[in-house]
């Protein structure tokens, strides 16, 4: 009945979490490991779903040769034998190799169930044989249980089943379009989430260049020009928003630079092709994020988000500002170059140009210059008295014209923003 009506019971899809200790400090909950326990009868019938689903996926031979995880007469002896042979015949060769070793954080729980939906039918899983998956992986519930204690249902509306029958068949047809990538002077080695990428050439640029090619194309690199207009157009919405609020405009507390929140293009304006969910490939496309006003900030946490736009009020007697952090070869520099004359009176900041040319110009021993050098060619992070006091000079500059500042590849982390309202925001008050 069920495969005839596309329907897997609800009742299976009821799960309890067992917390197991890792070891460490017992009140911290990261030192657990949550173990997902399922009816047994439930997989039974994934059971009968995982033989048919896996029949056809190695009939067809829909799942990538370099993916050696959860499939029939492979192993990870299989994998490591691959990717040794691999680097010795290209030593043999007297060729230079690279490898780059990624690791998916919690792969299973972050897959995105209409992703996965949309790819299974993208393979030819139709019709109820799909309506059945869609079933089996929708309105899941689970509860954790401790001791005696037993907290009450929540949805689960993210990732597949842990501890589950299905679950690694389902997450290999989520991942599989990474393991179809075929680098150029290079190979690729996978099992479930871990995957290995060997790039060579003849000389050790050669190999780098192979490599950082090779990479951004297994990020997904989209074309510079849709990448500028989405973000000039989360750029230009956010710089509307801050004018209209920068007449005295101050923070919970008397404290200026209230942070607002975070925002990525319009909707509208993100090209069609592109997942509205967070994408299962190792750099996914960033989520917004959500933070409250006002800021609770705690010293010791870090965060680096990717290319997003924080819109911040600025008070009466600080410019407005807007800072715009994103990982490397977002090109978050150029963009903001080119968006922020858009704005009447704005003017942009770049640490990052700033610190090269500061490096570039050199200087005595502990100059700017050459604390810059010493960290550009180090491959270091800049110190932060440097970048503090860089920063307090662009936007006192800022300041003196009335104008907004657009201010990129600052804040590293919610400590140094912290430090930038105590520095340069109350400063000005």
């Amino acid at each position: 009945m069920c495969f005839k009506n596309g329907v897997f019971p609800d009742l299976f899809k009821k799960s309890l979490i067992h917390p197991i200790h890792k070891g460490g400090n017992r009140d911290v909950v990261g030192n657990y490991r949550p173990i997902s326990v399922l009816p047994a009868l439930s997989k039974i019938l994934e059971k009968l779903m995982n033989s048919r689903l896996t029949n056809y996926l190695e009939k067809e031979n829909l799942i990538s040769n370099s993916q050696f995880g959860f499939r029939a007469g492979r192993s990870t002896e299989d994998a490591v034998s691959s990717l040794t042979e691999y680097i010795v015949d290209l030593l043999d060769n007297k060729r230079k190799c690279i490898g780059i070793f990624l690791d998916l954080a919690k792969a299973f729980d972050t897959v995105s169930i209409p992703i996965l939906l949309s790819k299974m039918e993208n393979i030819g899983i139709r019709g109820q044989s799909l309506e059945i998956f869609s079933d089996y992986l929708t309105n899941r519930t689970q509860r954790v249980k401790i001791g005696n204690l037993t907290s009450s249902d929540l949805p689960v509306t993210f990732g597949v089943p842990q501890g589950s029958v299905l679950g690694p068949s389902l997450f290999l047809i989520y991942i599989n379009e990474l393991c179809l990538h075929t680098p150029v002077n290079g190979r690729i080695f996978s099992f479930a989430d871990d995957t290995a990428l060997v790039y060579e050439g003849e000389t050790w640029m050669e190999a780098r260049n192979n490599a950082e090619t090779g990479l951004q194309k297994v990020n997904g690199e989209r074309n510079p020009e849709e990448v500028y207009k989405d973000f000039r157009a989360a750029i230009l919405q956010v710089l509307g928003a801050v004018e209209e609020q920068s007449n005295g405009g101050v923070g919970a507390g008397g404290i200026p630079g209230e942070i607002v929140g975070v925002e990525p293009a319009p909707p509208n304006m993100m090209p069609r092709s592109l997942p509205q969910e967070p994408s299962a490939l190792p750099v996914p496309v960033a989520e917004p994020l959500s933070l409250p006003a006002p800021v609770s900030v705690e010293p010791t946490r870090t965060v680096t988000p990717k290319a997003s736009v924080i819109r911040v009020r600025g008070a009466a007697t600080t410019p407005p500002l807007l800072f715009v952090v994103g990982g490397p070869g977002s090109n978050k520099a150029a963009l903001c170059q080119r968006a922020a004359p858009l704005r009447q009176g704005w003017t942009h900041f770049s640490l990052g140009q700033r610190l090269r040319a500061l490096a570039d110009a050199g200087g005595g021993l502990g100059s700017d210059g050459a604390l810059a050098r010493a960290a550009v060619s180090g491959g270091s992070l800049a110190p932060r008295d440097l970048v503090s006091k860089l920063v307090r000079a662009a936007v006192t500059d800022s300041g003196r014209s009335g104008h907004g500042l657009v201010l990129d590849s600052y804040p590293r982390d919610l400590e140094q923003l912290e430090a930038f309202e105590k520095e340069v925001c109350r400063q000005s008050v």
